[in-house]
């Protein structure tokens, strides 16, 4: 075994038993910022239905109400690792709109682009729908319950 395999064999050794901890730590960490974000808006709804109507976003109370929502259920659906996937989906809608519109000035290239937070945000929620909740998770939870029965069903 060559010197490159052998490290890639020893990295393998010591990623794969702690593999967990990416999917946890990524669904904690974003799950809360949007659960505090959501709650914020909840809270004082009135300044993200000001900022809404002074960007000509339509429908600027219901859109406000729609975000603060998202934010507050999606996050705490990430922190739990509950139907992770679902979850991340109108997250990840909500960030992209938000990059096109409240952002979209501070986008003037593709390195600012990639530079900001709320792509980071985005490319996280990207992974964890490609990836899922992980093992520690209540997703994780229910297919060590019923994987079968969920591999099944999906194959059909």
């Amino acid at each position: 075994m060559d010197l490159v395999a052998k490290l890639r064999w020893l990295l393998l050794a010591v990623a794969k038993p702690v593999a967990w901890i990416a999917p946890l730590l990524a669904r904690l960490a974003i799950g809360w910022m949007f659960f505090e974000a959501g709650k914020g808006k909840i809270e004082d709804i009135s300044t993200p239905i000001k900022f809404f109507t002074d960007l000509g976003i339509p429908a600027p109370k219901a859109n406000a109400y729609l975000v603060a929502y998202t934010e507050w259920i999606g996050g705490a659906m990430l922190i739990l690792g509950a139907l992770t996937r679902i979850a991340s989906v109108p997250l990840i809608i909500t960030m992209v709109v938000a990059l096109l519109t409240a952002h979209r000035a501070e986008i003037t290239s593709w390195q600012t682009l990639i530079g900001h937070d709320l792509f980071k945000y985005l490319a996280l929620l990207v992974w964890l729908f490609a990836a899922g909740a992980g093992p520690i998770s209540l997703d994780g939870l229910l297919v060590k319950i019923f994987g079968s029965k969920l591999e099944a069903g999906a194959k059909k």
